[in-house]
């Protein structure tokens, strides 16, 4: 038995075609607010790619409520389902091709959401990331595998949130009190589900998800496993054909820059640079095979940018959960200067 995947719903009127990003490099050319676009390769055209095969005006494009129509005007052509097209109609999550350029069409949500999906996929891995952008926007099944400690709930909440099911609730099964739940959550109409199969055993009560999983496509399915084979044992299917499979790295495998990761992770939690730090903070932070997990460093993140913004007080140990002395010794450890206490 396969594993079934939601049938897409009609696109929302309030999501607008804001830009459209370049599958492989993640290169994005915003769409100017107008009631029609030329995209080419000539310096007056609105979009301008400069890929080979690009004629100096390839095609215009024409506002129809929140997307565009597209219309060929190029020798090299424009394809939509790899068949070369005329005319089409573009929306979110639409994907084409201008001449050999791979293109998908985004919202201004999926914008947003690509910055962050590089700090769990690679801030150098594109395509990784425009594929998933457009697995949680088509709301294909999907299937994270990978060693724990990797951001699969962060990354699962990330695809929910770029998903056309986005304003449904969001469930997570993710502990031993996900059995006890289930019967009330499994009376839910439509909604998101997060399945971590290597904290939940399909068993008991939880019988049932793997039934809804399987057959019941008012849900969508989003599962966390080590995995490839552990999902499809879990889930007592052969393969995962129809599935989307997402596979996370661990971190000291990752090939991206460490310094933009750890400025990112900063980003995300408090208004601290590496440029403020102690320099055996930064050496630390940056110590390339340090940390097998992207947890364990967002944790030492969190903690960094507590002492840079409190030092060693009250108020920082608070935050962190931490006795007074043990936050002083974190401190020292970290190469804080002893004048940090307050």
């Amino acid at each position: 038995m396969a594993i079934s995947t939601a049938v897409l719903p009609t696109p929302r009127a309030d999501e607008r075609v804001v830009a459209l990003r370049h599958l492989a490099t993640g290169n994005t050319w915003p769409l100017p607010d107008l009631p029609a676009l030329a995209i080419g390769a000539a310096p007056e055209c609105d979009v301008r790619i400069t890929d080979v095969g690009v004629s100096a005006v390839h095609a215009r494009l024409e506002r129809t409520g929140p997307g565009w129509r597209v219309h060929d005007v190029s020798r090299n052509g424009t394809f939509l389902g790899g068949q070369r097209a005329t005319t089409f109609d573009v929306v979110v999550g639409t994907r084409f091709d201008v001449a050999r350029t791979p293109l998908v069409a985004v919202s201004s949500t999926m914008q947003g959401t690509a910055d962050v999906l590089g700090v769990y996929l690679g801030l150098d891995q594109a395509p990784a990331i425009s594929t998933a952008l457009l697995a949680g926007h088509r709301e294909a099944t999907i299937v994270i595998v990978g060693p724990p400690g990797n951001g699969q709930r962060e990354l699962a909440r990330l695809l929910h949130h770029v998903s056309t099911r986005r304003r449904q609730p969001a469930i997570e099964l993710i502990d031993a009190s996900s059995g006890r739940l289930w019967p009330q959550q499994e009376a839910i109409p439509a909604a998101t589900a997060f399945l971590d199969l290597r904290e939940v055993a399909l068993a008991g009560p939880l019988a049932a998800a793997r039934a809804a999983l399987l057959g019941d496509r008012r849900w969508r399915w989003i599962i966390a496993a080590t995995s490839e084979s552990q999902a499809c044992s879990a889930l007592r299917v052969p393969h995962l054909r129809d599935a989307h499979l997402i596979a996370l790295p661990r971190l000291d495998e990752r090939t991206d820059d460490r310094r933009a990761l750890v400025e990112r992770l900063f980003a995300q939690v408090a208004p601290v640079t590496l440029a403020m730090l102690p320099a055996r903070t930064s050496r630390i932070l940056l110590a390339p095979r340090a940390y097998a997990s992207l947890d364990e460093l967002r944790s030492l993140v969190r903690q960094v940018a507590t002492l840079a913004l409190t030092g060693v007080s009250a108020n920082g140990a608070q935050r962190l959960g931490l006795h007074l002395e043990h936050l002083a010794l974190l401190a020292e450890k970290l190469g804080f200067p002893p004048g940090s206490r307050r």
